[in-house]
């Protein structure tokens, strides 16, 4: 009983999250706010020079909540060792991906 309780919990929280992430893509870079509480909130930047290109994974869990994990492929390894920088589930990734390669372009 415990174990489900704690399950279905898990499972409200990771979609409350992907409802309360919002994403702004401007000209400068793609700004994007999440946490579902307010000690987790934050705005975050990537800026729009320093990336080559976007990408999105589905998995399970993005399927049931149509929402998509995003990469982005950085010019250089300062973001992280691998050269990606990610973004959490995403609804309507595969807009957004669009709309990042689309920004990404202007400066490359």
């Amino acid at each position: 009983m415990l174990v489900n309780l704690v399950g279905l919990a898990y499972i409200a929280y990771h979609i409350a999250y992907v409802l309360r992430i919002k994403v702004i893509v401007e000209d400068d870079g793609i700004w994007f706010y999440r946490g579902v509480f307010p000690w987790q909130g934050g705005w975050y930047m990537f800026p729009a020079d320093q990336f080559v290109s976007a990408y999105f994974i589905n998995d399970f869990f993005g399927y049931i909540t149509k929402s998509y994990k995003v990469f982005f492929h950085s010019k250089r390894h300062d973001v992280s060792q691998t050269g990606l920088a990610s973004l959490p589930r995403i609804k309507d990734g595969k807009e957004l991906v669009t709309d990042c390669d689309n920004l990404f372009n202007k400066f490359n």
